[in-house]
């Protein structure tokens, strides 16, 4: 159930959260300004593809929609329980959470992995049980041998085909800039194409075509095993890489999601869902700024992905960021995710004009991705080990607001940040216990069974 977060060496991008943090020590509201490092620009490129990916794919999309699921689900139980064991996992399927989290780790396949030499690619078979029936899914994947000679299975999924994308474009535009990565998961794609459909990724613009057409698929590795060998019965080299997108996207020529027949139909329907879904977060007026700005994102995400189908293909042919006009035009409407700067200043650098940033929360997203945490990571509060990432944010902004500094009033921030929700007078400053609070969840505390938890 973790969200995995997608990095480079230098940034950080926390998926259905909208959070970028950058380690370049660069001030990226310096940007468009007096610029930034060649460094700090490659890595914003790679982590803002992230932030597209997440809104402008229905892969992206499927994600927020399973995570704001999951922890309304927790807020409903909330108003009747007084705690909860975590991590948490509906055995109740209310609402298909328990499925569709089953569903997400297949499709999300393998993050990393110390082996290389590879054996063969091919697709897999898993059984999984759904609403009481064994359903077949298919997985694509990788086996890797192992130091004993031993086979090592490597998932390919929205994981690696994801940052095999990100990565892609960041080198295509900034030519190794940074650090060369490791093969998994930021080459997997090309060393599946490469088996499959030899010399497809001498123009890496296959590959973010490639990659940005199976993200428009619930379980994209699959597509992409499906993709690649119809590709090899194809005069593929022939084709260019907006004809390699428009043929993926249409590789399932139809299916049936709520009425759903095709991945168009579906964006139309998970894109306005999503907007609804995150922006339902928001349950007093003091959120009212976010929640337009997220309208507006989500708006605009659409409109961009719909009249721009190859748009991640236009972003990769036109160079680097103050030059292309594509990736411009995505950042002048959609705007920027939450930035946390190497100094831990957190900044919502670029939005468009209509709304009024003075207002906006940035720490919002950042709250609601550490309650995320403590409910589904696995060890979260074992043996009161949790800490919110946001301790030193909070110490700068405590001190430019001129307030009481909380991170140093007893260890809540160390073990257990939601009793802050039960004082006044710390509510009212500290944004976890903002969030927890205007959730009606006061009195609510999670546990890690041992009853060590601040209870």
């Amino acid at each position: 159930m973790d969200r995995i977060n997608k990095f480079t060496s230098i940034g950080i991008y926390s998926p259905t959260f909208f959070k970028i943090q950058l380690i370049t020590g660069d001030n990226i509201e310096d940007l468009f300004k007096n610029g930034i490092s060649e460094r700090g620009e490659a890595a914003f490129l790679h982590e803002y593809i992230h932030l597209l990916q997440d809104i402008t794919t229905n892969s992206g999309l499927s994600n927020i929609c399973r995570t704001v699921d999951y922890l309304k689900y927790i807020n409903e139980i909330s108003q009747t329980q007084t705690t909860i064991k975590v991590p948490f996992l509906p055995e109740d399927n209310k609402y298909n959470i328990s499925t569709n989290f089953k569903l997400a780790k297949i499709y999300a396949g393998s993050s990393t992995t110390k082996y290389s030499r590879v054996k063969n690619v091919l697709l897999k078979s898993v059984k999984l049980m759904i609403l009481d029936e064994e359903k077949e899914i298919k997985e694509c994947v990788i086996n890797l041998i192992g130091d004993k000679g031993n086979l090592i299975e490597y998932i390919v999924g929205e994981y690696a085909i994801s940052e095999s994308m990100a990565y892609c474009i960041e080198n295509i535009l900034y030519k190794d800039v940074l650090e060369k990565p490791n093969n998994y998961p930021y080459n997997v794609v090309k060393i599946v194409a490469d088996i499959i459909c030899p010399e497809l990724s001498l123009d890496p613009l296959n590959l973010v075509a490639l990659c940005d057409a199976t993200l428009m698929y619930f379980n994209p590795g699959e597509i992409l095993f499906l993709a690649l060998s119809r590709l090899k019965k194809m005069e593929y080299k022939k084709m260019s890489p907006e004809d390699i997108y428009d043929m993926i996207i249409n590789i399932v020529p139809s299916f049936d999601f709520y009425g759903d027949k095709n991945t168009k139909d579906l964006f139309d329907y998970l894109s306005p869902l999503s907007s609804k879904q995150i922006t339902d977060y928001f349950t007093t007026d003091h959120y009212e700024k976010n929640k337009k700005w997220l309208e507006q994102v989500f708006n605009y995400a659409h409109e961009i992905r719909s009249k721009k189908p190859h748009i991640m293909l236009d972003i990769a042919k036109n160079g680097r960021i103050k030059d292309n006009i594509p990736l411009l035009c995505c950042i002048n409407s959609i705007g920027c995710p939450v930035i946390l700067n190497a100094d831990k200043s957190l900044i919502v650098p670029i939005v468009n004009e209509k709304i009024d940033i003075s207002k906006l929360d940035p720490s919002c997203f950042w709250t609601i991705n550490q309650i995320y945490s403590i409910f589904s990571k696995k060890g979260a509060l074992q043996h009161n080990t949790y800490k919110c990432e946001m301790i030193e944010w909070c110490k700068n902004s405590f001190k430019k607001n001129k307030v009481d500094d909380l991170t140093k009033k007893g260890d809540c921030c160390i073990y257990a940040p939601w009793e802050r929700a039960n004082k006044d007078e710390e509510y009212q400053i500290c944004p976890f216990a903002q969030i927890w609070y205007s959730w009606g969840m006061k009195n609510f505390k999670p546990n890690d069974g041992t009853g060590l938890n601040h209870l």
